[in-house]
């Protein structure tokens, strides 16, 4: 579009969703249910306050909620969390934040919580120093197909029961089914949670640039 967009990584979808209301950036990849929370207020992220600086531009691909563990460690399900080292990638991030929302609806007791980076967690878990590593994105995940390449890994989310569950505190979110073959080794479909990502913009760009930006993103 003869538009220069410088891009940036932070250190997630609510970070992200700050950043764009408070004009530190034009444009942002949020999601529906973080973008929503924000709106409202309601998440503790926003610390009670409501950010009405953004706008919605396009709904993109889901955002699904995934774990993975080594195969040899025999943990397939949330459940099994239970007594276990996890790691929620980075403090703040949408995977720390409904990861513990998670383990808090359902009553999940991890012996502990870590909060690294997705490589080094792949890394620890190969190092069998890491029970169980969880991610938030798209189906396939990056972290998750590198991490098979030379490890046997179990991929999984939650039972049907247990979104019922989440999704009773947390109507926002989407039941999300992964079908089987999504990673190496993958062989059975799995059932997980997440919402959609969807491209926002601090309230003051232009409606003809926004436009011509949706229009790209949908050619």
């Amino acid at each position: 579009l003869g538009t220069n967009i410088a891009a940036e990584a932070t250190g997630g979808i609510t970070i992200n969703t700050q950043m764009v209301n408070n004009n530190q950036a034009h444009f942002g990849v949020s999601t529906t249910t973080e973008a929503l929370e924000g709106w409202e207020g309601t998440a503790k992220w926003t610390k009670g306050n409501k950010l009405r600086n953004y706008r919605a531009m396009a709904i993109l691909d889901p955002f699904a909620t995934q774990f993975f563990s080594l195969k040899s460690s025999n943990i397939t399900n949330v459940r099994q969390i239970n007594g276990k080292s996890v790691n929620l990638s980075r403090a703040g991030s949408s995977t720390d934040y409904w990861g513990r929302r998670l383990f808090e609806v359902l009553d999940i007791k991890p012996s502990k919580i870590l909060n690294l980076n997705p490589s080094d967690a792949s890394n620890l878990l190969g190092d069998h120093l890491l029970d169980v590593a969880a991610v938030q994105g798209g189906l396939p995940h990056p972290a998750i197909a590198e991490a098979s390449v030379n490890n046997d890994l179990s991929v999984f989310g939650v039972s049907p029961k247990d979104f019922e569950t989440l999704s009773a505190k947390y109507p926002s979110l989407y039941q999300v089914n992964a079908p089987a073959g999504v990673y190496k080794g993958q062989k059975d479909p799995f059932v997980t949670f997440g919402s959609y990502t969807l491209l926002i913009a601090f309230k003051d760009i232009p409606d003809d640039l926004v436009f011509e930006l949706v229009q790209a993103t949908f050619k």
